[in-house]
């Protein structure tokens, strides 16, 4: 009997990044099943020989087919991330001596409408502490914390001179540009800078617009008229490497960020990164030391200035050695395989 992995997106975002790091590190022989989207993760995954790899169009029918499979091929489902929770209650109630796992990656997959009468047999793996405690308060059950692990680069670029207000810095905010990554915070510390004349800081988005969102479309609008000076808009590139060798820190707005692997990109690439103290970011930032370059959500705008002033690369340098041990591929691979292979 083996374990079936599914990748319900089939993109090539976050969540499926860590799946192909985890894949291509492991040594198991996985069924991996993942959504054909162009440019996503089944073209990458092809190529690793060890893996079988399946595609579907269409969800029902995956699941119908699961149903089948399940009784002569697969003891464990584990699915990389909430889109299928539904689905695969369903399947743990019509199988119950079958083991199901889903990695919560989202807050919106820690919902009472989603995890309701979750069956005995499935297994929640948050991503974060943070993510944990939602998990609790919602479904009254302790399930064990794995993060992602760090993904791509050596970590091995140094930090050297670290920004300071004196001169011109290019602050990288990567991530999708919509209401839940707090493009509301990214406007008020837009206006912060022009009020203040800080004409030395620059905001540089990387990351896709969620065009369906009303604030999202404003946004757009507006930045065409040339109203926020302070930013400048770059979409989504694949290339991360490309986005770190042109700025010189990152930020992250989001108090109720999940995780937060980019703090890992970050600092692998060399870059200093600021978060609020508050979820996954705020978690990172005190297992790493670096508590004092987190920003409070009531102050942010003045809080991001004077962290500014006070970054010491060696306090940088020793967060990164800290997380290259704490969250190592090596460690997630091993710590996932003792919870999905029976």
């Amino acid at each position: 009997m083996k374990t079936a992995v599914i990748s319900p997106s089939g993109r090539y975002y976050g969540s499926e990044q860590t799946l192909y790091t985890f894949l291509s590190k492991s040594n198991h022989q996985y069924d991996v099943i993942v959504k054909n989207i162009d440019g996503g993760i089944y073209g990458r995954l092809k190529p690793l020989g060890h893996l079988k790899i399946f595609k579907f169009k269409n969800v029902k029918l995956l699941y119908a087919a699961l149903s089948v499979f399940i009784l002569f091929r697969y003891n464990v489902i584990y699915v990389n991330e909430g889109a299928h929770i539904r689905y695969i209650k369903l399947l743990a109630r019509l199988y119950k001596r079958k083991k199901f796992v889903i990695h919560i990656r989202l807050t919106e997959d820690t919902r009472n409408e989603r995890l309701k009468n979750l069956p005995r047999n499935v297994t929640l793996i948050p991503v974060s502490e943070y993510m944990k405690g939602l998990v609790y308060s919602t479904t009254g059950l302790d399930f064990p914390v794995l993060s992602s692990p760090l993904r791509g680069g050596d970590c091995i670029i140094p930090f050297g001179t670290l920004p300071t207000v004196l001169s011109t810095i290019k602050v990288g905010i990567v991530g999708r540009v919509s209401a839940s990554k707090r493009l509301d915070r990214v406007l008020e510390l837009n206006d912060y800078l022009s009020e203040e004349n800080i004409k030395t800081i620059e905001l540089h988005l990387y990351g896709d617009l969620v065009r369906e969102e009303i604030a999202v479309i404003a946004f757009e609008k507006f930045y065409n008229q040339g109203l926020y000076q302070s930013i400048t808009i770059h979409g989504f590139v694949e290339d991360k490497r490309s986005i770190y060798e042109n700025v010189d820190v990152v930020l992250h707005l989001n108090s109720e960020e999940p995780l937060g692997v980019v703090f890992f990109e970050a600092l692998c690439q060399g870059v200093p990164f600021i978060g609020m103290d508050k979820g996954g970011i705020g978690e990172i930032a005190k297992n790493l030391g670096l508590e004092k370059y987190s920003l409070s959500s009531i102050n942010f705008c003045e809080d991001f200035i004077k962290v500014l002033e006070q970054m010491d690369s060696l306090k940088f340098d020793e967060a990164r050695v800290k997380m290259k041990e704490l969250y190592s591929i090596e460690n997630y691979v091993e710590r996932l395989e003792s919870i999905i292979i029976v």
